[in-house]
């Protein structure tokens, strides 16, 4: 006879911790009709400063590389991660070694590259969990 024992423990805080993590989720598909297609964009803004803590991308099977960066409201951009050739069967975290703050008016920049011609828009599409905090 199989007897389910488990047991689930909570233990809450009296105050509210000090951060909150976050996830924003950013999507984007495109289409491309020759080897040298322009990338699919996603590009988000940034209203209040953010602090990343770690990025989560994933492409559909014809993804073969995805760059993840971010433009400050200057002009400047700052890489973040680069994937040079995309694995859609390993998907990593990236979680960053010290804190990546984000000030107002920044956005974050995602650029994934397709293999080209024949691909349908419906195998172009990218996704990136981003966790943060404020």
């Amino acid at each position: 006879e199989l007897r389910d024992v488990s047991e689930l423990g909570l233990y809450f805080r009296k105050q509210e911790p000090p951060q909150r993590m976050q996830t924003l989720v950013l999507r984007g598909s495109g289409h491309s009709n020759s080897s040298k297609a322009a990338p699919v964009l996603i590009s988000e803004p940034v209203v209040e400063e953010i602090v990343l803590q770690s990025v989560f991308p994933v492409m559909s099977a014809s993804g073969t590389r995805m760059e993840i960066s971010i433009e400050e409201p200057d002009g400047r951009q700052i890489e973040l991660v680069r994937v040079g050739e995309f694995d859609m069967g390993w998907p990593a975290q990236y979680d960053f070694a010290e804190p990546v703050y984000i000030s107002p008016g920044s956005r974050l920049v995602v650029r994934g590259w397709f293999t080209g011609r024949g691909v349908e828009p419906a195998d172009q599409h990218i996704s990136v969990w981003v966790d943060y905090t404020i």
